[in-house]
């Protein structure tokens, strides 16, 4: 959307009079990207497009609709869970979701 005030259903590019180059991401500074709010799509918490790593594996690519972790170290959370909320693996001695021998994932 590009305004609120007045509400117009466009997007920049659609404005009358245009194209429209959206403005610089109010965060990161980068332009042609706008999603919402200012914010472009890498720096919006709710945008489809939004990808980090993984906090546990470190894996590119994690969504919002995996809770930002791959999908591997999303099924062993769900495998290992009732073994406990984690802790520092036995190994590498990062704090993560651990198995019955206290190992993470990635050991």
């Amino acid at each position: 959307m590009a305004f609120t005030v007045p509400r117009i259903d466009v997007c920049f590019v659609c404005l009358p009079g245009g194209p429209h180059t959206p403005p610089p991401c109010t965060v990161c500074g980068r332009s042609g990207f706008f999603f919402h709010q200012g914010l472009c799509t890498g720096c919006h918490p709710f945008s489809p497009d939004r990808r980090d790593a993984c906090p546990d594996c470190y894996a590119w690519g994690t969504s919002a609709a995996s809770r930002w972790r791959c999908w591997g170290c999303l099924d062993w959370h769900r495998k290992f869970s009732r073994h406990g909320p984690g802790g520092p693996c036995a190994w590498c001695r990062r704090t993560v979701a651990l198995n019955r021998d206290r190992a993470c994932r990635m050991c």
